[in-house]
């Protein structure tokens, strides 16, 4: 019966390649929630906008709560841009962590995969020569 010795290591880097695909998958939640939210104070700027050109601002005092507003969202767009641009090196980060715990358990395997080609061939080896060993005792008697 083949048994891999690294079979406990070839766990834990299935385990790891697990833990690595959960937090590309939290980052790439943060990144869409950072998405969304950008669209919304986008769509927000341009509701304030279209109120202020509308022609519904007859006083002074409005003008300036919308240009306040507006400069407000824009500030926030300017934020939220960066913390996308960190996000997304988040995400390259963890993706390349989830490349990396990949790669070192696909070459467990294919170790474990060549170890288990290797005994199989061995058996099969074994097996013909006991084979070939009673083949030799039948003839031997039979001349």
């Amino acid at each position: 019966m083949f048994r891999f010795s690294l079979e406990p290591v070839l766990k834990v880097r299935s385990h790891e390649e697990t833990l690595r695909k959960q937090a590309l998958s939290r980052e790439v939640g943060r990144r869409y929630d950072m998405v969304r939210l950008r669209e919304q104070v986008r769509s927000r700027l341009a509701e304030g906008l279209m109120e202020a050109d509308s022609g519904r601002m007859g006083r002074i005092q409005d003008l300036q709560r919308v240009h306040a507003y507006g400069e407000e969202m824009r500030q926030k767009m300017i934020e939220l841009d960066r913390s996308l641009e960190t996000q997304e090196i988040r995400v390259a980060t963890e993706q390349a962590r989830l490349t990396d715990a990949n790669r070192r358990r696909r070459v467990l395997e294919n170790l474990r995969d060549r170890q288990q080609e290797a005994y199989q061939y061995e058996e099969e080896q074994q097996e013909q020569k006991g084979l070939d060993e009673v083949a030799a005792r039948v003839m031997s008697t039979s001349l």
